[in-house]
């Protein structure tokens, strides 16, 4: 199952187009669809221009505006929840700009934030295909598995209040899995609405910093924990979780917390959680919990502690809960990174495809062959980058009981990303590797097993990109990396560049050479970066034979460097694509 902007469009339409979903078990969740109304005016005009002003890019624009007309309608005609359309709002895009250029004074850095609005749809999206899926992907039976199994379990227990005792089995199936559907979706699409509030507060601690003793504003623009504690006393989530821990995150601006509250509060502040029906009411609650819990931190829960860093998301306690911070973690394909940083556009000489690196003055451009520019508009560089480094995720099963998931990482785009800001790639690899610890010994839930490349060591992305096309190219070289790493393995690979050193030379010129008419230098330029590379893996064979692993992550980088030839790689991706 590949994973895509383009086949979540396609899903979602062809869920608009239907007057019932398959939920398993021969049971359908009816509807009616193409009856969509909003009390709320949209001005999509307005919205694409925002959008062009935050992405600059005519397609993707066009792209998340239809996508955030058929959510709404969807959120509207198939979920049908009373109120829920309040909270998906056209102007989270708004607010978030602010947090893609927010920066942490206390830390002294720019923030590394992510897209969260489209996030969530994609989420849901996910979700959906691995608990419904058309590919083979059913875990809504691992669910009521677990229900029926944890029945005297807070989870189970809370769902079964909402359910009449005398009502038949095939009934309470499909009540449950009616329940499940709806509580799924708003888990995934409002998980992270409470980013904005968060940022709010941020905001307002800096502007009373500034200004303490001016009576302009309030410092008490919070509301008091002890109001939304009476407020929200019934709902699942305040029976669930000690009211300490509720309050602390919620002082410290958890935004699962604040997601949550948002959630809970616009149905309970209104009284219309007293008057939907109880399939909504029960879907509602579950779902706020899930978004509450899905900040919880990957920590092993201990007795003698409670504080919440030990608090481990359980599959058999809270299934959605569960899904959620799976896919939470696990969504990263075209998901966009905005990055500041002084960096400028890489050039690549003409004559000899050579990256044109600048002096430390950032001033003068200098060639090895010799050609020099020369910068003169007198503005420094503070550069908005727009960084999308996962093209797809594809999954699978592999065996009975035990899924894989693979996300591809465009080893090219991440060298772009490590020149950029240095903690992109070990913030992503540290996040996968805690989500890891969380898949071990989860009861009823299918294994997963995880596949990327993550790295921010450029010369180790740069013979990643070679190693490819040479797999792809020469046969011999493909049977050499379908052996087991081990001891000679990597001797092996640089005694193979060492023979068919010519030959892979003539092959690299004709890559370069269908870019246009022969250059000079190109045999040089062949020349030193089958050099490097056998003096990269020599280094490799060294540390392999003193038993040191070659770092993914360093400290620091060379930019100058490690960005010499990059052209060469970039053609090597080209033709990968092609």
């Amino acid at each position: 199952m590949l994973l895509s902007d383009e086949k979540m469009s396609k899903f979602i339409d062809s869920l608009l187009h239907k007057e019932e979903i398959e939920l398993g078990n021969s049971i359908k969740y009816k509807f009616y669809a193409n009856r969509y109304h909003s009390l709320e005016e949209i001005n999509y005009f307005q919205m694409e221009r925002n959008l062009w002003m935050i992405y600059g890019d005519e397609e993707k624009c066009e792209i998340y505006l239809t996508l955030f007309d058929k959510m709404r309608k969807f959120v509207a005609n198939i979920l049908q929840v009373p109120g829920l359309s309040r909270l998906f709002s056209q102007h989270y895009y708004n607010i978030e700009w602010n947090m893609y250029t927010e920066p942490k004074f206390e830390k002294n850095r720019w923030s590394l934030y992510r897209d969260h609005f489209v996030h969530q749809i994609r989420n849901a999206y996910m979700g959906y295909e691995l608990l419904w899926g058309t590919e083979g992907f059913f875990l809504i039976d691992t669910f009521i598995r677990c229900y029926h199994k944890e029945q005297s379990g807070d989870f189970a227990s809370f769902i079964n209040t909402f359910i009449e005792e005398d009502v038949s089995e095939e009934e309470r199936e499909k009540i449950v899995r009616t329940i499940f559907f709806k509580a799924w979706f708003i888990s995934a699409l409002f998980h992270d609405i409470g980013y904005p509030l968060a940022h709010f507060n941020r905001y307002e601690k800096q502007i009373v910093n500034y200004m303490p003793y001016f009576h302009c504003i309030s410092s008490h623009t919070r509301t008091d924990f002890l109001d939304i504690k009476a407020l929200l006393a019934d709902s699942y989530l305040f029976q669930e979780v000690p009211e300490e821990e509720l309050r602390r995150r919620y002082l410290k601006d958890d935004h699962g917390m604040l997601s949550a509250l948002c959630l809970l509060l616009n149905y309970y502040h209104t009284g219309t959680i007293h008057s939907i029906n109880k399939i909504d009411r029960c879907s509602i609650e579950l779902a706020a919990y899930s978004i509450f819990a899905h900040t919880n931190s990957y920590g092993i829960q201990q007795e003698e502690k409670r504080n919440s860093t030990y608090y481990r998301p359980v599959f058999w306690k809270n299934p959605l809960a569960f899904l959620l911070r799976v896919c939470d973690d696990l969504q990263e394909w075209e998901r966009v990174y905005f990055l500041i940083g002084n960096n400028k556009n890489i050039l690549i000489c003409e004559e000899c495809f050579s990256t044109i690196i600048a002096d430390l003055d950032r001033e003068n451009y200098r060639c090895k062959c010799g050609k020099n520019l020369k910068k003169i508009t007198q503005f420094g560089y503070r550069k908005l980058n727009l960084v999308s480094v996962c093209q797809y995720m594809q999954i699978e099963w592999i065996e009975e009981g035990c899924i894989c998931v693979n996300l591809d990482y465009d080893k090219l785009r991440l060298i772009e990303a490590v020149s950029i800001h240095h903690g992109y790639a070990k913030y992503r690899y540290q996040e996968l590797k805690n989500l890891e610890k969380l898949l071990v010994d989860q009861e009823y839930f299918p294994f997963i097993k995880i596949k990327y490349f993550l790295s921010d060591n450029i010369p180790l992305l740069k013979y990643e990109i070679l190693r490819n096309y040479l797999k792809e190219i020469y046969p011999i070289f493909s049977v050499l990396l379908l052996e087991e790493y081990g001891q000679g393995k990597i001797q092996r690979e640089k005694e193979f560049l060492e023979e068919n050193r010519e030959c892979i030379g003539t092959d690299l010129e004709l890559i370069l050479s269908e870019e246009g008419s022969e250059r000079m230098g190109i045999s040089d330029l062949i020349d030193n970066i089958l050099s490097g590379t056998i003096s990269f893996l020599e280094d490799l064979v060294n540390r392999e034979k003193n038993k040191d692993e070659f770092p993914l992550f360093i400290e620091k980088i060379d930019i100058q460097k490690d960005l010499e030839n990059i052209y060469f790689y970039f053609l090597l991706e080209k033709r990968k694509q092609k």
